[in-house]
């Protein structure tokens, strides 16, 4: 990926990682903004924290800079979007991740959940390493839990400033990652070849599901994951 190898934490997947994130920037008092259909694990981690909650509605199943954006208060530290979109599949085109982060106070945290990266063949698609080599307060998240199926291993990854590493450091558990799991994820990514035969794959079977399913008469959420 190119990318700043001092700049990455890895974590008992990412969702490990995101409940590290809520735990360290939002605090009781204060809000985590979600988008409708979000990762079910973050409402959970931010009221653990005695935080808010506070939801954005969606337009066609997927989520809407605007109305995010609408929801900004000055009790908002953190704005959580997956994109590509869990659960529905759905995605934001980059530009309109830039316009998000753009409009937001310099304090709030932009946390992009991109589990499902890998999967998008759009050309206006990008995860979020742009940003945060741009932004201090923007962190991605990506895993080997989809596209590389290595759920039960264990291993997720975020990309984030060095202030933000620092912080997390701070309340990572030293055995929150384990050797097997590692390994593997360190094979799994030098495996450039299989990773574009999952991805051209699923691509077919994905359209192959999509035509099926509106033949029989269903409204089908377009996705560009799996």
């Amino acid at each position: 990926y190119e990318l700043d190898e001092r700049q990455i934490l890895c974590g008992n997947g990412s969702e490990e990682i995101i409940g590290m994130l809520i735990r360290a920037y939002v605090s009781a008092g204060e809000e985590l903004l979600l988008s409708e259909n979000h990762f079910m694990m973050c409402p959970i981690y931010a009221r653990t924290q005695g935080a808010g909650v506070v939801i954005a509605p969606e337009r066609n199943f997927t989520v809407d800079v605007d109305e995010l954006l609408a929801r900004v208060t000055p009790q908002t530290r953190m704005v959580a979007v997956a994109n590509p979109n869990n659960p529905t599949g759905t995605y934001l085109p980059f530009d309109e991740i830039c316009r998000l982060h753009a409009a937001l106070p310099s304090h709030v945290v932009l946390l992009l959940d991109a589990a499902y990266a890998e999967y998008v063949l759009e050309e206006d698609y990008e995860a979020g390493a742009r940003l945060v080599a741009e932004h201090g307060n923007v962190v991605m998240t990506r895993t080997l839990s989809k596209i590389y199926g290595l759920a039960g291993l264990r291993i997720g990854w975020a990309y984030c400033r060095p202030h933000v590493i620092d912080v997390l450091q701070r309340i990572r558990t030293p055995f929150n990652t384990n050797r097997a799991g590692l390994a593997a994820a360190a094979a799994a990514v030098r495996d450039r070849e299989y990773l574009q035969t999952v991805r051209t794959r699923n691509h077919h079977e994905l359209q192959l599901m999509l035509e099926e399913l509106r033949r029989l008469g269903l409204r089908v959420v377009p996705s560009v994951t799996n």
